[in-house]
């Protein structure tokens, strides 16, 4: 009966060693994949939750995130419309990035390592 016992215990053991390489293995590895997925509403609700910077032309804001009262904290607009599309391209939840928005992602998102000093403020 203790033989049993002790092989069910080393069984249970080992299957629980399993479970957290492999959560760990999730975790540490496989962050980035996850994260990068289309389908990843965390990666959304985080993006659209921060306002982008302005996209300038001549002093004048061509592209501009205007607040909203929605989930989606912040919504992109282009004054002009379609008169710079070609340049800025768009920051659409639905198509992504293209143009200057997916380009200078970082810079309008704020996320580059030029504003880690303002980061930290």
């Amino acid at each position: 009966m203790i033989r049993q016992i002790n092989r069910v215990t080393a069984a249970i053991v080992v299957l629980l060693l399993a479970l957290i390489i492999n959560l760990s293995y999730i975790q540490v590895f496989k962050a980035g994949d996850l994260r990068g997925q289309a389908g990843n509403q965390r990666v959304t609700l985080t993006e659209y939750s921060r306002e982008r910077g302005p996209i300038l032309l001549a002093s004048e804001a061509i592209a501009e995130s205007t607040p909203t009262s929605d989930a989606l904290k912040y919504l992109r607009e282009y004054p002009d419309g379609s008169t710079y599309a070609s340049i800025t391209g768009f920051y659409s939840l639905v198509y992504g990035a293209t143009g200057i928005e997916s380009e200078a992602n970082n810079i309008l998102a704020g996320n580059d390592s030029r504003f880690f000093v303002d980061r930290l403020q």
